[in-house]
């Protein structure tokens, strides 16, 4: 597992919303990767992929209260791109605004994400980061191609060489 502290930019994504709990997500039974699978075996990949603005997809972990967060699978687009629930194939569909900041990078093989997440917060033991916000979330590019399916996950963090993002 490899990992750096960098700066990055607000990125708009738009996607598919999962409601879930850290108790089942943290669990044997994890629904997570049932629903990449339900979004990737109908047409809802399809509408995503006429938006994208350039390849990768995002699995966003917005925390919505103390153990509940929202898992959006989602892909990035044009500042410009107006996603309208009334037309069908935006139906379902919703915009998460990734803000721009200072955020701990992990890069994973695929079939150790869940352990990356626990990890991470190793991670920022005594580096003097601790994280921040909302909104974490992993990103699936070209590395999928690889052999190990290599990807990031992503989390905000604030230090005390690290400005506040606002």
């Amino acid at each position: 597992m490899n990992f750096k502290i960098e700066k990055r930019n607000s990125i708009k994504t738009a996607g598919y919303v999962f409601k879930t709990g850290m108790t089942e997500v943290g669990s044997e039974n994890n629904p997570i990767g049932d629903f990449w699978q339900s979004v990737f075996d109908g047409e809802r990949v399809g509408n995503l992929r006429n938006i994208q603005k350039r390849c990768g997809d995002y699995g966003i972990c917005v925390m919505t209260g103390e153990n509940d967060m929202d898992y959006i699978i989602a892909v990035e687009i044009a500042d410009e791109t107006q996603v309208d629930e009334g037309i069908p194939a935006f139906a379902g569909m919703t915009v998460c605004e990734i803000p721009a900041g200072e955020y701990l990078v992990i890069e994973t093989p695929l079939d150790k994400v869940v352990e990356a997440w626990a990890q991470s917060f190793q991670c920022l033991e005594g580096s003097g980061y601790e994280m921040s916000g909302e909104i974490s979330y992993e990103y699936y590019d070209a590395r999928m191609g690889q052999d190990p399916q290599l990807i990031d996950i992503v989390i905000p963090v604030v230090g005390a060489t690290a400005p506040v993002a606002h």
